[in-house]
């Protein structure tokens, strides 16, 4: 190997060789960055898809590559049409651009997002806003600064706010690099195919084209990428609905979720509470005491992390019923699904906790804990309700459409002219669907559903 090209190149599995700035390693390196490795991309999604085992660092890494290969084609298109001068499209924007589409996953909880409503820090609802406060105030922020980079135009970027509104667009929105990657990343190391879709021709149909004020906005050429776009769309839906909302999986993040909402209850026995604080990673210990995390609590938390703290629960906690769903979740004996419609959602959980606490009362057949008859939230953890809702989204709020007119046109527009001939499903109402569903134990799972059937008669 040439002398001073070492490490410039990372063989990514999904993009091949992903050719790296020299001097782009140090923001690679941060520790912000770094900590992506220790988090899974799919949640628990490995335990129905063994091969889901990929991290948000590597979807980081794919994320940054199809950035820079989708700005190059823009300076080239843009180029081409004359519409707007090389300066536009420049290096510094280019760079700005790699290292808001490397950096836009920092903010993400343990086992992305399923933990998100409990373990993000302090004043943040959201990863987003997370991302956002440790670009602005992490170690990441020096070395992006280091590099010469404008630090202000990647917050822009991923803010949405720069005024480039082509490359905000393609940062996050609906047919951004983000889920580029992700659906063909998730598809692969699942082994399945739902996610594949045209990516070459999907870029090879955008282009820029600037507004009134001269403002660069993102442009899909009707004729050449329609086909393309409908594909990602309906690629999209599948995956949701056969690897993110499988039953399962659904199932699995549920059960992670109740373990920690036990861990935190306020309601618990004291004696379960001060247990529960005990040989447990130092980071988890705000969240314990019903505070949220700190930002340096949150960068120290990631899978690794909680996988300490459920072995711990699972092997000795005091509290039965935190160590019955942390065992239940090590050794995958997951609840069981019970799909119902949501008019009846409330009323079948109240016959499921009938049922659970009269099989406690035979304690015959079934794998129960023995409860503490003081400890009046017990039964609330047998039984889990999961609601979840994917909708395409596909307004394409801020992209202009040229359908060979001389003028482009907004989606609405094109949508009237579609009509005329044939509407594409992600136009429409038909790639949404909404799941609700119970989650119960595996032992007592036939008996509950029987009691709702029969309930449902009456």
């Amino acid at each position: 190997m040439p002398t001073g090209l070492k490490n410039r190149v990372i063989l990514d599995a999904i993009h091949g060789l992903v050719h790296v700035d020299p001097s782009f390693w140090r923001v690679v390196d941060s520790p912000e960055v770094q900590r992506l490795r220790w988090i899974k991309q799919t949640g628990l999604a490995y335990l129905v898809y063994p091969g889901a085992e990929h991290s948000r660092f590597a979807h980081a890494i794919g994320v940054y590559s199809l950035a820079r290969r989708v700005f190059q084609h823009l300076r080239e298109r843009t180029n081409y049409t004359g519409n707007l001068s090389p300066s536009y499209m420049g290096w510094e924007l280019e760079q700005a651009f790699a290292t808001a589409a490397l950096c836009h996953d920092l903010g993400h909880t343990a086992f992305s997002h399923v933990l998100e409503p409990i373990l993000l820090p302090a004043g943040f609802s959201t990863h987003e806003d997370c991302t956002l406060a440790l670009l602005q105030g992490g170690a990441v922020k020096k070395q992006i600064q280091n590099i010469g980079c404008d630090l202000e135009q990647v917050v822009q970027l991923v803010r949405g706010v720069h005024w480039n509104d082509a490359l905000c667009k393609l940062l996050s929105g609906h047919i951004d690099v983000d889920r580029w990657d992700y659906l063909m990343r998730d598809a692969a190391s699942s082994g399945v195919v739902y996610g594949q879709y045209d990516l070459e021709w999907l870029i090879n149909s955008l282009s820029i084209y600037p507004d009134t004020e001269r403002r660069p906005r993102l442009l899909l050429e009707v004729h050449r990428g329609l086909a393309a776009i409908e594909h990602f769309f309906t690629a999209r839906r599948s995956m949701y609905q056969q690897v993110y909302y499988h039953t399962t999986v659904r199932g699995a993040e549920r059960l992670l979720r109740a373990v920690f909402e036990r861990a935190s209850d306020p309601q618990r026995p004291a004696a379960y509470k001060e247990d529960t604080n005990e040989d447990v990673p130092e980071c988890l210990c705000s969240f314990l005491r019903g505070d949220r995390p700190s930002i340096g609590e949150f960068l120290s938390t990631d899978d690794t992390t909680i996988i300490a703290a459920l072995k711990r629960w699972g092997r000795s906690a005091k509290d039965p019923v935190l160590r019955f769903l942390a065992k239940c979740l090590l050794e995958r004996r997951l609840f069981k699904e019970i799909r119902i419609s949501g008019a009846k959602l409330e009323q079948a959980r109240n016959v499921a906790l009938a049922e659970i606490k009269s099989a406690l009362a035979r304690q015959k057949g079934t794998d129960l804990p023995v409860l503490d008859a003081e400890d009046q939230q017990a039964l609330d953890y047998f039984v889990l309700l999961d609601e979840c809702e994917f909708k395409p989204a596909a307004d394409f709020d801020g992209v202009l459409f040229d359908s060979g007119n001389s003028i482009p046109q907004t989606i609405a527009q094109i949508k009237e002219q579609m009509k005329e001939y044939v509407e594409p499903a992600f136009l429409t109402d038909q790639l949404s669907f909404t799941r609700k569903r119970l989650f119960v134990l595996s032992d007592v799972a036939d008996s509950v559903r029987t009691a709702i059937m029969e309930v449902e008669k009456l």
